[in-house]
């Protein structure tokens, strides 16, 4: 005896006939049929009385009834008791991201999300930290992932990844002497710098970074601002000048013979990156699954 066979059991009931009760569930007149009759034979007791004119329960048939539409009850109740935590893992989730978390993190993660949950569509919009935390405030991003942690109460900010920061140098032989070891950085923190936009995680941490290095970020020579990772190699490959940019992409634009890449040791230059979400609001299921991927992923770069 399983639901399915009770439910058509009370329909038929209900309906007055097979023929009704075929209609009401979509199904074949012979379906139907073929239900009843196997309750009957696991039941062992005959549960109507057919005619040709009338369809009428019989005793077994009348005790059966009640305990059917209970179980039916029960399940419809518990159907919907759990409705709340089976809500479908579809529909759009809006990402702010900062520049290094933006190219270098999420897209694989969202590759990876979208591999379990091919409904979910992602709707990317890469900034600085400060304005992408805005953007998680405001409600007009469901999540962030940022290079620095936002001083917000009403933001939950949890590091999701651990990053380092490198210095980029153009390849041209001024600059490569710089790669010995005992090189003069002083030296070094005179040249050009190409620097992140202030609202960027990655321009504080790599003011930070030059602090413990022992340079004053309000004495650099700061030749360009520029909102775009990729533009900065860019420029530093032309020899515009040199930048402190996440490990992440300095090493990209090392491997691919742009930059030379002066790596000062992960200790003095590790930060975590941060995954934002607001501290009021409910995150949509899409929303909170990426979140729980993002976090579970325990990434690590340099």
């Amino acid at each position: 005896m399983d639901l399915r066979q009770l439910e058509v059991f009370v329909q038929v009931v209900e309906q007055g006939g097979f023929s009704r009760a075929a209609e009401t569930l979509y199904l074949a007149q012979p379906t139907v049929s073929a239900h009843i009759s196997t309750l009957e034979k696991e039941l062992g007791v005959q549960l109507l009385e057919r005619s040709a004119k009338r369809l009428e329960l019989t005793e077994a048939g009348e005790v059966l009834l009640g305990h059917a539409r209970t179980l039916l009850s029960g399940r419809d109740a518990a159907l919907e008791a759990l409705r709340p935590y089976r809500q479908e893992i579809a529909g759009q989730v809006r990402v702010a991201c900062s520049s290094v978390p933006g190219e270098y993190y999420i897209p694989r993660l969202m590759a990876q999300f979208r591999q379990q949950h091919p409904e979910v569509v992602f709707d990317l919009l890469q900034t600085d930290s400060t304005e992408a935390a805005e953007l998680v405030r405001a409600g007009r991003a469901d999540l962030g992932f940022v290079g620095t942690k936002p001083e917000d109460a009403r933001l939950l900010s949890r590091p999701f990844a651990r990053d380092s920061l490198a210095v980029a140098l153009p390849k041209l032989p001024k600059y490569e002497r710089f790669l010995d070891p005992g090189a003069d950085l002083q030296e070094l923190f005179r040249a050009p710098f190409i620097s992140r936009e202030p609202g960027s995680g990655t321009r504080r941490e790599a003011e930070r970074f030059l602090r413990r290095l022992g340079a004053d970020p309000g004495e650099l020579h700061i030749a360009v601002e520029v909102r775009s990772t990729e533009s900065i190699l860019r420029m530093v490959s032309e020899g515009l000048g040199i930048a402190v940019l996440s490990r992440s992409a300095v090493e990209d634009g090392a491997r691919q013979g742009r930059v030379l890449m002066l790596d000062l040791g992960p200790e003095a230059s590790r930060r975590n990156l941060y995954a934002l979400r607001r501290r009021s609001a409910p995150l949509p299921p899409a929303a909170q699954a990426f979140l729980s991927l993002v976090l579970e992923s325990g990434t690590e770069r340099g």
